[in-house]
């Protein structure tokens, strides 16, 4: 019995000894393919033509996708679309039952790595239901252009606003909302 469990024991350990050699093997394979692939690209940038092919090749794939980069262009807001955009978030409010106010919009020219274009600072308050200040939260969060919410402060007031047939406390809610422009910023602007 001892016999046939040492040539078992020997027989799978050789078996792993195996394995692991075939998997030390194709990693052997693997590096060396990555090696060549490196030496051809590198010989591939180092020629002249090879260049001119490359660029027209990124110009190919730039008209390819142009409809895409429109779609992305649509996304920075411009002086033009700013006014456009305050007035759906404007509207958005009021067709949810809020009343709102702009405070400021303050245009940023500086550029970090975090931002890497100029922003547009907006200040908000709307008072109304909590629900309805809520949704405003999430329509603001869908809205079609890069909007980061920075800082949100509800809070109630005394007064009650009409909810269907119950009232509800009135919600006073600010809002910082930071807005990614293009590159001729927006001027500051105070009410």
């Amino acid at each position: 019995m001892s016999s046939f469990s040492t040539k078992t024991l020997f027989f799978f350990s050789t078996l792993l000894l195996i394995g692991l050699l075939g998997v030390f093997v194709y990693g052997v394979y693997i590096v060396n393919n990555k090696q060549k692939q490196v030496e051809m690209l590198q010989s591939e940038a180092g020629s002249g033509s090879k260049g001119d092919t490359l660029i027209q090749a990124l110009k190919t794939i730039q008209n390819n996708d142009r409809d895409e980069l429109l779609a992305l262009n649509d996304l920075i807001i411009t002086k033009e679309s700013l006014v456009t955009l305050l007035e759906l978030i404007e509207k958005t409010a009021k067709d949810l039952g809020l009343d709102i106010k702009v405070n400021s919009l303050q245009g940023t020219e500086k550029t970090t790595k975090a931002s890497p274009s100029p922003t547009v600072n907006v200040s908000l308050t709307t008072t109304g239901s909590w629900i309805s200040s809520i949704t405003f939260v999430h329509a603001i969060e869908s809205l079609p252009y890069r909007v980061i919410i920075d800082t949100t402060d509800m809070s109630t007031s005394v007064g009650l606003v009409e909810e269907g047939k119950k009232s509800s406390p009135v919600w006073r809610s600010s809002y910082q909302l930071t807005l990614y422009s293009s590159k001729d910023p927006v001027k500051t602007v105070e009410q």
